[in-house]
């Protein structure tokens, strides 16, 4: 799915050199590219906001296998490097070999070194990903914290002053959560049964609403606009 990779790039340069929104931008990337289907948009998606919430996080990793300062680098260059690096730290789904080739794609255009740059920076995170070494929780909580929940040090150092660690640590965590969306489906134009077995067939997940029957809960990222069923007021 290079398309759905090309729109999360495009949208990490844009939050990166411009200030944009994400959601935004993600918008505006998907309007460029109105072949992409239902499970490519959704993976775009997951890259775009998954890179964006873990972006402390992704910066710190890739530190360490780099000789120049992050920074440094061209900002395409360093959307590829954040891209390549939540796909091998967050996405189970992805194997770290397509990650990386997929990634150094990209940069198909780009000089020969600076792919070669991507691809041995990626290829050591991922070879070294599971032995990344966090600061010490004792020695500097704040710092830990921070890293393993890509959260700013002050937020962290706000939280702990009120709350202590264990709390501390849960909000992060549900920070980091992705928002779950419930919809309340249109009976007066569609059975529910109908509206979830188009769900289904669309591979999106979702299980029945909590607090109303007519009510589903959506269980993986996209956009609303690309459920089946938008276009016709099916919720």
């Amino acid at each position: 799915m290079t398309g759905a990779r090309r729109v999360a790039w495009e949208v990490l340069h844009a939050v990166d050199t411009r200030g944009a929104y994400a959601d935004r931008a993600l918008e505006a990337a998907l309007l460029r590219c109105p072949e992409l289907e239902g499970p490519a948009r959704r993976l775009a998606t997951e890259l775009a906001y998954g890179a964006v919430r873990r972006l402390n996080t992704l910066d710190w990793a890739l530190s360490s296998y780099m000789e120049r300062p992050l920074d440094a680098c061209d900002p395409w260059v360093r959307a590829a490097l954040r891209l390549g690096a939540y796909q091998l730290l967050y996405l189970d789904s992805v194997p770290g070999p397509v990650a990386v080739d997929a990634t150094v794609r990209l940069l198909n255009r780009r000089p020969s070194w600076v792919r070669g740059l991507v691809n041995a920076v990626l290829r050591r995170l991922a070879q070294e990903r599971c032995r990344l070494v966090y600061p010490d929780p004792a020695a500097e909580p704040v710092r830990h914290l921070a890293l393993v929940h890509s959260h700013p040090e002050w937020v962290v150092e706000s939280l702990l002053a009120r709350l202590g660690w264990m709390e501390t640590a849960a909000l992060c965590r549900w920070n980091n959560r992705p928002p779950r969306i419930t919809v309340r489906v249109n009976t007066a134009r569609v059975p529910v049964e109908e509206f979830t077995r188009n769900l289904q067939a669309a591979g999106v997940a979702w299980r029945a609403g909590l607090y109303h029957p007519v009510a589903v809960e959506l269980l993986g990222p996209g956009r609303i606009r690309d459920l089946p069923g938008y276009a016709e007021g099916h919720f």
